[in-house]
């Protein structure tokens, strides 16, 4: 029986121009970390129709988590990036006015490594950016809302009796394995979690701010509020 598999991307950094034709693309990635209890957060859930669906490991761990999908144990490439993604996705050269920093990929945690699946855009809204000081994250006062960005992505799978799709650190354990699923599952949701804390790394840590004095972060809430931040 044919199953549909969702990867759904909380945040994350596109290492490749998505514009272009890739057979690769890796998503820098942080880990949720700890609540105010100092206890782990979880960075991975599975549903299958709606119901929660085990996970070997929840944490993604550093380095290289590769997303492979199989066909007869042979694996399968393809990307394709929708055009709905390219439209909505958040550009760093329109928070930068055109001069955007590089991302420093060593700063991330992990990579989130694909050779296939559909990308597309999900929750498409509005978001206000503030302005604040590299050194310490103080308030300059100044912000700017963007046109509607996509707030997360979603990563499409099609998988065919025989067919897997797994998560696994590279040189390291399955974390996600479709073949844990009960038998006539159709539908399956991987959401790879990130907390607000996570912001100052994606906006900031990183970026390569070198010779810069100032960064942009978004504002925090659902939905984003008109107050102070």
């Amino acid at each position: 029986m044919p199953i549909l598999v969702t990867i759904v991307l909380d945040s994350g950094a596109f290492l490749q121009n998505i514009d272009e034709t890739l057979e690769e693309l890796d998503v820098g990635y942080f880990q949720s970390g700890k609540n105010p209890a100092g206890q782990e957060m979880p960075d991975i859930r599975a549903y299958a129709d709606g119901e929660e669906a085990p996970v070997k490991h929840n944490k993604l761990g550093q380095g290289v988590i590769n997303v492979i999908q199989t066909k007869g144990g042979v694996p399968v490439a393809g990307i394709k990036i929708l055009d709905s993604l390219k439209r909505n996705l958040l550009r760093k050269e329109q928070l930068y006015d055109g001069r955007p920093p590089d991302y420093n990929e060593n700063a991330f945690e992990c990579k989130i490594h694909f050779t296939s699946g559909n990308f597309r855009c999900s929750k498409v809204k509005d978001r206000r950016f503030i302005e604040v000081v590299v050194n310490g994250y103080a308030k300059t006062g100044k912000d700017k809302h963007l046109r509607p960005i996509a707030h997360d992505v979603l990563v499409h799978y099609q998988l065919e009796d025989g067919d897997e799709l797994r998560l696994e650190r590279e040189k390291g354990p399955v974390l996600f394995s479709t073949t844990d699923l009960k038998p006539g599952t159709k539908h399956v949701e991987i959401e790879l979690l990130t907390n607000n804390a996570t912001a100052t790394q994606f906006f900031c840590d990183a970026l390569d701010l070198t010779g810069r004095t100032h960064c942009w972060l978004p504002n925090q809430g659902d939905p984003t509020s008109s107050g102070a931040p």
